[in-house]
């Protein structure tokens, strides 16, 4: 019985046409939905997530804290509601730098609000009694900083995340992060991860891609050792130039979705610095057919599977260091058949925008379902003691 109830309320709940989602409130009516994102191009990762959450849910707004684009570029054919942050000078600083405020929104009459980003998409403010639901991206140092003694946005947006319905993160390291430091249960949800344009054609393997955007001054120097100990291969670094200092051996191009499917093709191996963030260009690459070399304690290992694995498609470096990079695109190049481009690729599909969309739907239908029982519950408790309130005679 409690079976059949609960599939009830699911179908009082939601409708599910096809890859989207309309969700209805206890009284029946459509439910608002806010899309709260924090920015919206962010090299070219951010905006596919923010399309494909529109898509899910048809009947949502979109509300950004800024955007780095033009303010009336339409996202899945809809302009965003831009509120961005007030710049002022502070009193009495030693600094010319101008300091953002940042935003406390109120958002107004929504019954979900789903929070997609980092630290500014918690600055708005819900309604109490909406469901709150939080999917964070990244964590800033303030962020994951627990011993932080003063009272500032740290502590605000940790309390912001506690009390949020329910919390997601991008990646396992992530998660460990929220579990230990802020108490925080989350759930993982990996990001959809296709390539937006179509990769070229495969050429002739003689070059190494390496990304060093926003590496460290010795990971960037490992690459250059890399460089000079295989001068057979082209290593091409994807990111900018560093301000004030040489750039070293091998060639940079910039970091975009479009390079990166122009020289992917022509790769014996993409090799992933050590980093806490998803980054998507880990899984382009096995879309392309072409192994991932990166540490073994870095969060773009989630997405690869090493040699360890009956099936690998790239190699983890236990200990990153240049012999063990170097060795690592060696073994690649001297065992093609052990990575076929045909496995590596559908290898990438467990990270496509169509099961992204699946399982977010899931999620959010799961734990709507959940609000709307709970509100029932309370609203016909309420009325319950307002009736029994009504037929007590006055003393």
């Amino acid at each position: 019985m409690e079976e059949r109830s609960r599939l009830r309320r699911r179908a009082d709940s939601a409708t599910v046409a096809g890859d989207q989602l309309l969700l209805y409130g206890p009284s029946g009516a459509i439910a608002r939905i806010a899309v709260v994102v924090d920015q919206l191009d962010d090299a070219g990762s951010r905006t596919p997530l923010v399309e494909d959450v529109l898509h899910a849910f048809p009947n949502a707004e979109l509300h950004a804290v800024d955007d780095r684009r033009a303010t009336a570029a339409p996202v899945a054919g809809q302009v965003p509601a831009v509120w961005r942050a007030s710049a002022s000078r502070p009193r009495r600083s030693w600094s010319r730098r101008r300091v953002e405020a940042e935003p406390r929104v109120e958002l107004g009459d929504y019954d979900l609000v789903l929070r997609l980003g980092d630290r500014r998409s918690r600055g708005f403010v819900a309604r109490t009694d909406a469901l709150d639901l939080a999917y964070i991206l990244d964590l800033t140092d303030a962020d994951a900083d627990a011993e932080a003694p003063r009272l500032g946005p740290g502590l605000r947006d940790r309390c912001a995340m506690q009390s949020a319905d329910r919390v997601w993160c991008a990646t396992r390291r992530l998660l460990a992060t929220l579990r230990r430091r802020w108490n925080v249960d989350a759930e993982l949800l990996y990001p959809p991860a296709e390539l937006p344009v179509a990769a070229a054609p495969a050429g002739p393997r003689r070059a190494v891609l390496a990304v060093a955007d926003g590496v460290s001054p010795a990971w960037s120097a490992r690459l250059d050792t890399l460089a000079r100990w295989r001068d057979d291969l082209d290593v091409i670094k994807l990111g900018a130039p560093p301000p004030r200092r040489k750039v070293g051996r091998g060639r940079i191009e910039p970091a975009t979705p479009l390079r990166f499917a122009e020289l992917v093709g022509g790769a014996v191996a993409v090799v992933m610095p050590p980093g806490d963030v998803f980054d998507p260009r880990a899984v382009w690459a096995a879309a392309a057919g072409v192994p991932v070399v990166t540490p073994i304690g870095s969060a773009h290992a989630e997405t690869v599977d090493g040699l360890e694995r009956r099936e690998p498609t790239g190699v983890l470096l236990d200990d990153p260091t240049d012999t063990a990079l170097a060795d690592g695109v060696a073994f690649v190049e001297r065992h093609p058949t052990l990575f076929e481009r045909e496995r590596l690729r559908r290898h990438a599909e467990r990270w496509s925008r169509h099961r992204f969309r699946q399982t977010l739907k899931a999620l959010v239908l799961d734990a709507w379902c959940g609000h709307v029982a709970d509100r029932t519950a309370s609203e016909g408790h309420v009325a319950g003691a307002a009736v029994e309130r009504a037929a007590t005679p006055a003393l």
